[in-house]
């Protein structure tokens, strides 16, 4: 499976920190994942992995994925949000 530049998938930058409130304005994220989130605060060492699948062929095997990722301890918010 080839993966394109994660770069590419949104308008984040890997140098800088969002609040809750960014992410909620760029529609990165939508209320009931910020519920969630307030409801269950992060910690720095476990970080929030948002899901972006531009690829076709990468997107027909979003499930597959998501259940790979949470059979090693990622806890789903929502099929994008883990």
């Amino acid at each position: 499976m080839s993966l394109s530049d994660s770069s590419e998938c949104s308008e984040l930058s890997y140098d800088e920190v969002y609040s809750l409130d960014d992410l909620l304005q760029m529609k990165i994220i939508d209320n009931k994942v910020a519920n969630w989130i307030k409801q269950n605060p992060l910690p720095d060492d476990d970080p929030l992995l948002l899901l972006e699948y531009r690829d076709p062929n990468v997107a027909n095997r979003g499930n597959e994925i998501r259940l790979a990722l949470i059979a090693n301890g990622a806890t789903e918010i929502t099929p994008t949000c883990i």
